[in-house]
């Protein structure tokens, strides 16, 4: 079965702006998106996926990470692809689990660095920042209309992923240890 619009539950953001940040693979000619932290206690729950790409949501419905399977050369270039000038923040809950979903249009800026999923045309203003380098579209129904993802970094092997999520892990580890350990004044 296919989902036709993908419905999102958006609330007020319960913390600070997740990391996020996507990664072009020239040996594989795959885009990786990390969404969010990287913990041992976070794992793939669910998804959603159409012919070339892929959302995996955690168990939370939180979107974890984007793959999109088909080459950057294939991808149509448009002008004034640009990041939105506002966007809030926000808490963004993925209700649909575990179906296919319509194939998304794969826009990108002539450098090749900003991607748009566009799964509807909509004017709307709506907005949301879902992490670093990742905003969403919806519209007043809160379906989702467009994900936006900026400052790609071209990446070979998995290395510099790998780099990224490491960092992530031990900036995850460092936070824990800060309120199991916190200083004394």
């Amino acid at each position: 079965m296919s989902v036709t619009t993908l419905t999102l539950r958006i609330d007020a953001p319960t913390g600070i702006v997740l990391p996020g940040r996507g990664f072009y693979q020239r040996d594989e000619e795959v885009l990786y998106v990390q969404a969010g932290e990287v913990s041992p206690h976070r794992s793939c729950f669910s998804y959603l996926e159409a012919e070339t790409v892929r959302f995996d949501l955690d168990r939370h419905g939180k979107l974890m990470g984007i793959e999109v399977a088909r080459p950057r050369r294939r991808w149509s270039v448009t002008k004034g692809l640009r990041i939105p000038r506002i966007a809030e923040p926000a808490d963004i809950r993925w209700l649909d689990f575990r179906e296919e979903m319509l194939q998304p249009e794969l826009l990108r800026n002539a450098a090749g660095d900003r991607l748009l999923l566009r799964f509807a045309v909509s004017e709307s203003w709506r907005w949301y920042l879902l992490a670093e380098n990742i905003h969403i579209q919806v519209d007043p129904d809160n379906r989702l209309t467009a994900v936006l993802i900026s400052d790609i970094v071209e990446d070979f092997a998995g290395r510099n992923i790998s780099r990224y999520r490491k960092k992530l892990g031990l900036l995850h580890a460092r936070e824990i240890e800060a309120v199991s350990h916190p200083v004394a004044n």
